[in-house]
């Protein structure tokens, strides 16, 4: 089954050929792998902490960021994690800890110590619908 990255590939990506011979991905702002120059793992997506009890409006609220983003693929499983020998796995992986860290940053500090175990963002995010959804 195809990615949705690769549904779109040929939309947000263009391949070409450096000087050495090498192939290179060029990166457009539609790609879910494209990193706006303002975005950083420390700044909050939303201004709702993550406490358990409101997770249904902090879900919301991060989903339309992320949407906003371009980055809701990571958490649905539109995007999965690609081998580790592909053109994208820098890319995917490099892009899934940056949101990784925007929802942690917007969780409650109690929280932090059971959700550390996760290795993607896509598994802390169903840890955290079905533990508060």
């Amino acid at each position: 089954m195809a990615s949705g990255h690769d549904l779109r590939k040929s939309e947000s990506e263009k391949t070409h050929t450096s000087d050495e011979g090498k192939s290179q991905v060029a990166l457009t702002t539609i790609s879910p792998y494209y990193r706006s120059t303002s975005d950083n793992p420390g700044t909050p997506l939303v201004t709702a902490i993550l406490k358990g009890e409101n997770h249904r409006t902090w879900a919301r609220s991060m989903k339309t960021a992320l949407r906003a983003k371009m980055k809701l693929d990571f958490i649905d499983g539109t995007i999965t994690k690609p081998g580790k020998k592909t053109t994208y796995y820098l890319n995917w992986e490099k892009e899934d800890s940056m949101v990784m860290a925007w929802i942690i940053n917007v969780t409650d500090l109690k929280l932090h110590g059971s959700i550390s175990h996760a290795i993607t963002t896509r598994d802390l995010w169903l840890d955290l619908e079905e533990r508060f959804a």
